[in-house]
């Protein structure tokens, strides 16, 4: 294995992958082991009273987290609002459906459409409306999780 400059490679790792390597929860060899401890100390990181760092270092990773999620703008994939939007379209869409297929409707499917292509179709709506609602309810739930989480942390530090 090469020479690494772990001093200098080191200087630039946020004090919580320092602290990842210092415990030995990355795969990178003991000698990167010392020098994060070394650069932890040089930024009066306590490595036995760790806990209250731990507790910034997750505040963080969540205002982050909620940053990313309010980055888009407009409509887009991140937005929760979005999922159940679609949850709702999939329920017209395979209304809209179902209809067609007992009153036949829609113009251009009179006698054209094969049972395939119906069950296909009639596919598209029901996955759309699960997947639409599951992921707003999973990421509702996320970012009630999160701001509680936020608040906690905030009070504790």
């Amino acid at each position: 294995m090469g020479y690494y400059d772990w001093e200098k490679i080191l200087k630039n790792k946020s004090s919580k992958e320092l602290f990842d390597i210092y415990s030995g929860k990355t795969h990178i060899d003991e000698e990167a082991r010392g020098f994060a401890e070394a650069e932890l100390k040089k930024r009066d990181v306590n490595t036995h009273n760790i806990e209250k760092h731990k507790k910034k270092w997750i505040l963080d990773q969540l205002i982050e987290e909620e940053r990313e999620e309010n980055r888009g703008l407009g409509f887009s994939f991140t937005d929760t609002f979005t999922y159940l939007l679609m949850g709702f379209l999939g329920i017209v869409f395979t209304f809209v459906q179902l209809l067609d297929i007992h009153f036949e409707f829609i113009e251009s499917t009179k006698g054209e459409i094969t049972l395939l292509e119906r069950a296909f179709f009639l596919t598209i709506g029901p996955a759309m409306t699960i997947i639409g609602f599951y992921t707003y309810k999973r990421r509702k739930k996320r970012k009630i999780y999160r701001d509680n989480e936020i608040k906690e942390l905030i009070d504790k530090l």
